[in-house]
């Protein structure tokens, strides 16, 4: 699986899949006791996998988008390399997750995902990779067997009902100024000076990427109403760098205090500021999006596995 998504099966059938969701790449779905049973697990997003999980040995292996020291195994924090039941480890360019039985997961931290099963799991796999028959026409099976009319289809089928589908929670500032925070209730607020408006508010932060948002507000004086105040900057830290969007300074950010182009590229891009639309925003590779339209309305995105991990004005880390 690429970026797009674009998914190649083991029977080489080609197919772009939009599905937002944790869904099935591929399992074992024939009862044969020569065979080790295991399934592999992808959160997917516009841009492709930003999650890869291996069931196997009864043990949980979760590689993230953008983490290349560490895996989740169980749950728990664990530095690569890693050798038990199966090897995890990380090359210049991907994570590995080999076991004794012959089958290779790996993930290049970004959104590619190849999955490679020895010529013993012939005919009996199943998921969006396909069934592994030497027969590419008939690769898009139902989880009952029976053939999906479409791309849509299949997923709603492989889709793991247990994992939550919500793809990103949205806080946007606006006008003098309202919030609607991630759990999308409303209210106002007039402070005149920087606030916070989300960071990562997690103790742990080892398996996720620290980042805040603040926003500056001043007294906004096109108008005879007192006590109101506007926007007028908006500031994201993330990967050890600071980027700025001032109002009405189009077609161009403050990178760590050097007035820089846009559009712009960080790390390879890792961190992207481009115009959308009459907007400017700044994207950031694990899911972070602000936008600013350099008047007075400010959006932030977080991406699912940031729900409820995040506080500040736009919404606290608790329920």
């Amino acid at each position: 699986m690429t970026a797009g998504p674009h998914i190649e099966t083991f029977d080489r059938y080609d197919y772009n899949f939009n599905g937002t969701c944790v869904y099935e790449l591929a399992g074992v779905c024939v009862k044969d006791p020569s065979l080790q049973q295991f399934r592999v697990l992808v959160q997917i997003v516009d841009s492709g996998a930003t999650l890869v999980e291996v069931n196997i040995h009864g043990s949980s292996i979760v590689i993230t988008r953008g983490i290349k020291d560490s895996v989740l195994i169980n749950g728990k924090n664990t530095s690569l390399p890693f050798r038990g039941n199966v090897t995890v480890r990380q090359f210049d360019d991907h994570a590995e997750i080999q076991t004794k039985f012959g089958v290779h997961v790996s993930y290049n931290w970004n959104s590619t995902v190849k999955v490679k099963v020895p010529s013993t799991y012939a005919g009996a796999m199943c998921g969006l990779c396909g069934n592994y028959n030497t027969n590419p026409k008939d690769d898009l099976r139902l989880k009952n067997g029976t053939r999906a009319v479409s791309a849509d289809e299949l997923g709603k089928s492989w889709r793991e009902n247990d994992r939550s589908c919500q793809e990103s929670a949205t806080c946007t500032i606006s006008g003098d100024p309202h919030y609607k925070n991630f759990k999308q209730h409303y209210f106002d607020f007039q402070g005149t000076c920087s606030y916070t408006a989300a960071k990562l508010c997690l103790q742990e932060k080892s398996h996720h990427h620290n980042f805040s948002v603040v926003v500056e507000n001043e007294k906004w004086t096109m108008t005879d109403k007192p006590n109101l105040a506007v926007a007028t900057l908006v500031a994201v830290e993330v990967y050890g760098h600071t980027l700025i969007l001032r109002r009405n300074q189009l077609q161009s950010l403050m990178v760590d205090d050097i007035l820089t182009n846009i559009p712009f590229n960080l790390n390879d891009g890792q961190v992207k500021v481009f115009q959308e639309g009459f907007a400017y925003a700044i994207v950031v590779d694990f899911g972070l999006k602000v936008t600013y339209d350099m008047i007075y309305k400010i959006e932030i995105i977080i991406p699912a596995n940031l729900i409820n991990k995040t506080c500040g004005l736009c919404g606290s880390f608790y329920r």
